[in-house]
């Protein structure tokens, strides 16, 4: 696993969302390269098993596809989270609310 830092590839906001991932699933952060990648597998849908090869081309783009998606999810999400009013309503609840 490459040990160089995970800022040669990945954007901020990106590694970010890979913290938050590893978090939740329990695994290993993304200081590394080599962690960061592993993570954006499992994104792919690679699960690490005994019997499972290595992941290869596919699962790594379709780890990366969906990484674009997740972080800007991940980046609205918190922004939302520091947005509430006194009621706990964020204020993209309060426009949608507004708008029916």
């Amino acid at each position: 696993m490459p040990l160089c830092a995970a800022e040669v590839l990945f954007a901020a906001e990106e590694l970010q969302f890979l913290g938050a991932h590893a978090e939740q699933q329990g695994r290993p952060g993304q200081k590394y390269l080599g962690s960061a990648v592993a993570l954006v597998t499992h994104l792919g849908g690679y699960r690490a098993l005994k019997q499972e090869p290595a992941p290869g081309n596919r699962v790594m783009w379709e780890g990366y596809y969906g990484l674009t998606p997740a972080t800007m999810r991940h980046m609205i999400s918190r922004q939302a989270d520091g947005c509430r009013d006194q009621r706990g309503t964020t204020a993209v609840q309060a426009q949608f609310t507004a708008t029916r």
